[in-house]
């Protein structure tokens, strides 16, 4: 029962959820990669660049908020191609639900990734555990996987939201 049947007319959110998927994949890894410890804990402190720097706080939230993206968007476009679970979404509001949560992480996780000073910086222009960015800064982009990709979930979820408050 799980593959979709043969002729079965998805709606075009679903593809939408899809590159939702693949889009917060590459934020997670391009920030797990960008701000990796050499220890192999999440949060855990090790050396990044030899310096022995740790995850500053907007790393680890920016990485937690992407993470849970990234679940949430991949249950529901898996929840799309499964008949039982899709049709529970797609009627009433569950759909809806889930999209404006969604909206809210991903706008909360693209304004730490995307703010140049995140917050705890001491404004030196570094890398790492001074938080001074993440993705780019006052005037260059730094992580450009990052910020693309970051601009593509949110602009795709923004999408979805949309479209879902504006149908029946």
């Amino acid at each position: 029962p799980f593959p979709t049947p043969p002729g079965t007319k998805l709606s075009p959110r679903a593809d939408l959820w899809l590159l939702l998927v693949l889009a917060c994949a590459v934020s997670v890894g391009s920030l797990a990669d960008a701000s990796s410890p050499s220890s192999s804990s999440l949060f855990g402190s090790g050396s990044w660049n030899g310096g022995g720097q740790e995850r500053s706080s907007d790393e680890k939230l920016a990485l937690v908020l992407s993470s849970l993206a990234f679940l949430i968007s991949t249950f529901v476009a898996v929840a799309y191609r499964y008949g039982p679970t899709r049709f529970h979404l797609t009627r009433g509001k569950g759909e809806r639900l889930v999209s404006l949560g969604l909206l809210a992480l991903v706008v909360a996780g693209t304004g730490i990734v995307m703010t140049a000073s995140g917050g705890s910086g001491n404004g030196n222009g570094n890398y790492g555990s001074h938080g001074d960015y993440i993705a780019v800064t006052a005037n260059s982009i730094w992580n450009t996987n990052l910020f693309y990709s970051q601009w593509t979930v949110l602009f795709t979820v923004g999408y979805i939201a949309g479209d879902l408050l504006t149908t029946e």
